[in-house]
């Protein structure tokens, strides 16, 4: 049996820094140390269909993802921008489509059916 310890997630030899679990901790964390995040940001940053936007995982406890606080703060100052805004450009805006008025139904209606007549009292004497 080896006794030798294991070599983290990552291939860094940093053994005795202690893992965060879960995005409510790491929001925590990242606040704690001047980054507000909360943990709706976090997770949607950290989906993957977000394309790797988050902060780097180690691995997982469970379905909990497993963060080490060294590269979660590097990642963080990584989002810090000079300018104010949004990091992305936004796409041009297209010109909105032109409604068109509606002008009532496009074929002829037939003529209106004559309405039914209610007998009277009248009517039923005579």
């Amino acid at each position: 049996m080896n006794d030798s310890p294991r070599t983290p997630l990552g291939g860094d030899q940093i053994h005795n820094e202690r893992l965060i679990t879960g995005y409510p901790r790491l929001s925590q964390f990242l606040t704690d140390e001047g980054f507000p995040l909360s943990v709706s940001s976090l997770q949607k940053l950290g989906m993957p269909s977000a394309g790797g936007l988050g902060p780097p995982v180690e691995g997982y406890w469970g379905n909990l993802p497993a963060f080490r606080p060294s590269r979660a703060l590097e990642w963080a100052r990584s989002r810090i921008r000079r300018t104010r805004g949004k990091a992305a450009a936004p796409a041009p805006i297209a010109d909105p489509p032109v409604k068109k008025a509606f002008h009532g139904p496009t074929c002829e209606s037939p003529e209106p059916s004559p309405q039914p007549q209610h007998a009277t009292t009248a009517d039923t004497v005579a």
